[in-house]
């Protein structure tokens, strides 16, 4: 490795030094706390087919299975990904086709295994599967170019090659649409368990000089460094570090004086001990699959 390699991995290190000891504090035996958490099988599988689906295609709305572009496109799909590699399994050699299969599956495989056998959510995150969304889109650019050549040059000519160039077209069209969607959009499917955080957001901002409130148990940590940038200056945290389910008898009062307070995916006994503090009762404004926002005015 020449000098100037060496310079910049150190660089690269020193830069992300003060994270490491977050890291080891908020890691468990299982790793991370929200990976380890485990889904139900049928949510599983929906998210991996959300992982192939919108490499292409994007609904509109939000990033849930129940679309019915999702129940039209994904079965299709499938069986493109199907064709694409036993055709370059048949026409490429062993080291074109392996290197191509060991690309889309060398994260992919291992993280959705251990989800199987250890229970889980790893192969959830896009970020983790980055090698998936580029080795898919290889094997099939390949299927669409064989095809297209082959036609191209044989005896039956144009009127053979018009389904492939159909395919082709559709698989184009709606990459390009997906694109211009994303681009305008405020949030992104590849966001995961914080898609609608701009919708947290909104509705925290709406009551200025507000107080919100949250730890960093499970997604928390993330989750509000991601929300916090998003917030009015006037919008004030308190927040607690508590890599575990939190004592609700060790956490610190909430600062008096704001109104409203928010909660961020509190335990149902700490929303309880804020309410008898407050005398008020706590009131559910937003939640989806992985998160909860509560206000108490």
């Amino acid at each position: 490795m020449t000098l100037s390699g060496c310079v910049a991995i150190a660089l690269a290190l020193l830069a992300f030094l003060p994270w490491l000891n977050i890291i080891a504090e908020s890691w468990s035996k299982t790793g991370a706390n929200w990976t380890a958490v485990p889904l139900p099988l049928a949510m599983l599988f929906k998210t991996w087919g959300l992982h192939l689906l919108r490499m292409f295609i994007l609904t509109e709305g939000d990033f849930g299975f129940d679309h019915w572009i999702t129940y039209v496109g994904l079965p299709l799909l499938l069986i493109l990904v199907g064709v694409a590699f036993y055709s370059l399994y048949q026409n490429t050699s062993v080291r074109i086709w392996l290197f191509v299969l060991s690309l889309t599956l060398s994260t992919f495989a291992p993280l959705g295994l251990m989800d199987l056998i250890l229970g889980g959510q790893r192969s959830v995150s896009s970020r983790y599967i980055v090698p998936f969304y580029v080795g898919l889109p290889v094997a099939i650019a390949y299927l669409l170019a064989q095809n297209l050549l082959r036609w191209q040059h044989s005896p039956i000519g144009e009127a053979s090659s018009k389904p492939w160039q159909g395919i082709t077209a559709l698989l184009l069209s709606v990459s390009l649409l997906a694109c211009v969607f994303n681009a305008y959009s405020t949030t992104a499917w590849t966001k995961g368990i914080n898609y609608n955080l701009p919708t947290i957001a909104k509705l925290i901002n709406a009551a200025p000089g507000s107080l919100l409130v949250s730890n960093s148990f499970g997604i928390n940590f993330g989750t509000t460094f991601a929300l916090a940038r998003q917030l009015h200056p006037s919008v004030k945290l308190q927040l607690t570090q508590d890599i575990v389910q939190p004592d609700v008898s060790k956490l610190p009062q909430v600062a008096p004086g704001f109104h409203p307070i928010f909660l961020l995916n509190p335990s149902d006994a700490y929303r309880q001990k804020l309410e008898q503090e407050r005398q008020r009762k706590s009131e559910q404004i937003f939640r989806d699959y992985h998160l909860s926002l509560w206000k108490i005015n």
